[in-house]
């Protein structure tokens, strides 16, 4: 979610002499009066924190309309937020610049007038194409957007203007109300391939390496295939996020004519001797994708077997501990006995190994610490409020959080106050005498979010 600064949103009008005046200070009006006439609202949004190679997904922005005492006909006129190319503005506070911007799309459908409530949000859904003009303004690492409203006034109306929260100022509700840009991204993932470290094909006559043959033999008995994998060359992984993982098998021989349903599974096996017992015994952690059978192998003799996510939990522990991971291939068939049926699942050369195949991306998977030695303090009949912030390389700001009623749990539950990379702020507007709760989340760039260092505002102190 992202948000414009205070410098970066604000209203211009056609008769007004001190637009830039109004930016971080002033409510957006939009709209026409006789007295300010055409207004434009400005909001400009920096996209520093997206990576460069994100791929958006979705988007959406916000704004909170506070008053719509001066919109004097309830059914006249339509507000919406165009898409501005920024290189055609030379100056945010310049009406005309605004005015003859090149509007290179609209978001959304248009919003009559009677559909404005004031004090409910107004969201502005994009649309495909409207998301590939955010990618594109992704690669300026900014996006101007304008809001507008009707330019004529209704018969014998002297105004027509909707007023909208900036979250800046002393006429803004607080930070809460800001507009918002909600913009969800993906990454391109990396593709690491390990093929088998070790494998084997376990029956009641043995074990055989390199070898994986799966499926009953001449007496009726099961053979099992049994797949290890070196999971060393996985990157770090508390900075590593896998996307999704699949274990890719290719059938060589078919010596099967029954319907014969192979099974893989994720296992941790008991004792140390890999043999026919300890296989049969063997501790399933996680049965991996869904079965395959003789006829899905004959149309395509490549299958993949996809983890789900607690396959994926398994493989992120496996790789901090042991750093190998173990299969089972087993088959099962209708008939009560089956013999002479199996498939094997690689070449006397070795050449079409069986792979784990795993996409990840790099990323994050925990905040950091949270701050420390949270205190308040009063200051110009203010409520102040002090911490101390992690000095860790991953910290990028802290987000402070009021909630009059609990300990806030997340930076979502209650009203925001701060967001930024300072030690310090101001409850600007909080009533010193209503005892209410403060908490202050750090963050990093994904955002990953701390636990709370909070405290309790006593009013009787």
């Amino acid at each position: 979610i992202l948000f414009p600064t205070a410098e970066n949103i604000g209203y211009v009008g056609e008769k007004t002499q001190k637009n830039r005046d109004h930016f971080g200070n002033n409510s957006l009006f939009v709209g026409m009066s006789q007295k300010k006439g055409v207004c434009y609202g400005v909001c400009e949004f920096s996209l520093e924190t997206i990576p460069d190679n994100a791929i958006i997904t979705e988007a959406h922005i916000s704004f909170y309309p506070m008053n719509r005492v001066s919109v004097q006909v309830e059914r006249y006129g339509e507000w919406r937020v165009g898409m501005l190319d920024e290189r055609t503005v030379g100056a945010l506070y310049s009406f005309d610049d605004i005015k003859n911007a090149k509007i290179v799309g609209y978001i959304d459908r248009p919003t009559k007038s009677h559909q404005l409530s004031q004090g409910i949000w107004r969201t502005y859904e994009f649309a495909s194409q409207e998301v590939a003009l955010l990618q594109e303004a992704l690669k300026r690492k900014k996006a101007l957007f304008r809001m507008e409203g009707p330019t004529m006034l209704p018969l014998d109306r002297s105004s027509q203007l909707m007023q909208w929260d900036i979250g800046y100022g002393k006429f803004s509700s607080g930070l809460t109300y800001r507009p918002k840009l909600d913009v969800s991204y993906t990454l391109h993932d990396v593709k690491l391939e390990v093929s088998t470290h070790n494998e084997f094909t376990i029956s009641k006559e043995g074990l055989e390496e390199q070898a994986l043959t799966c499926g009953f033999d001449a007496n009726g008995d099961i053979i099992y295939s049994f797949l290890e994998f070196d999971l060393s060359a996985m990157p770090e992984m508390e900075n590593t996020v896998i996307a999704n993982t699949y274990v890719e098998l290719q059938a060589d021989t078919i010596s099967a004519q029954d319907n014969l349903r192979f099974h893989l599974e994720m296992v941790r096996c008991k004792g140390n001797e890999k043999n026919f017992v300890n296989i049969q015994h063997r501790d399933v952690i996680e049965r991996v994708g869904y079965d395959v059978s003789i006829s899905d192998l004959k149309n395509q003799q490549v299958q993949r077997f996809v983890f789900d996510t607690y396959a994926i939990k398994e493989l992120i522990k496996a790789v901090s501990t042991t750093q190998k991971l173990h299969f089972v291939i087993y088959a099962t068939s209708p008939k009560i006995f089956t013999k002479s049926n199996d498939v094997s699942f690689v070449d006397d050369k070795l050449h079409h190994k069986p792979k784990l195949v795993i996409h990840y991306m790099k990323k994050r998977r925990y905040g950091v610490e949270g701050v420390r030695h949270l205190r308040y303090s009063m200051e110009n009949n203010m409520i102040r409020l002090d911490w101390e912030n992690p000095k860790h390389e991953a910290f990028c700001g802290v987000i402070v959080v009021k909630n009059r009623f609990h300990v806030p749990c997340s930076p979502y539950d209650g009203q925001k106050l701060y967001g930024g990379s300072a030690s310090y702020t101001y409850d600007n507007f909080g009533a010193k005498d209503v005892t209410k709760y403060y908490a202050v989340f750090t963050y990093d760039e994904v955002p990953n979010f701390s636990e709370a260092c909070a405290l309790e505002y006593h009013a009787d102190k």
